[in-house]
């Protein structure tokens, strides 16, 4: 798992969430980004944008660490750099390339 310590010691994102995250990759996944030996990163960072404001949607509908009448942006701040830096293909990410 990936997740960091965020603030006041919780881990962002949470490990639910976290799943949230890996079964929304895999099904999601662009068929054009599939067996591509170097990424299309205008593609990339366009499925980056649609899944972060999907799993911004889904934090708030599971109500357990933000909801749409008291979103805490902190910790939907914090999955979205989460989700960034795993899908950063700048930063040759191991996870990035071993998905």
């Amino acid at each position: 798992m990936l997740g960091v310590d965020g603030h006041d010691g919780l881990r962002v994102p949470d490990a639910n969430d976290e799943y949230l995250f890996y079964q929304l990759l895999v099904g999601t996944w662009p068929a054009a980004l599939i067996a591509e030996a170097q990424l299309d990163r205008t593609q990339l960072q366009t499925y980056v944008a649609r899944l972060k404001a999907v799993m911004r949607k889904s934090l708030r509908e599971a109500k357990q660490n933000s909801t749409w009448a008291t979103p805490n942006v902190t910790y939907e701040n914090g999955v979205l750099e989460f989700i960034e830096r795993a899908l950063d293909s700048s930063l040759s990410s191991d996870f990035l390339q071993s998905f």
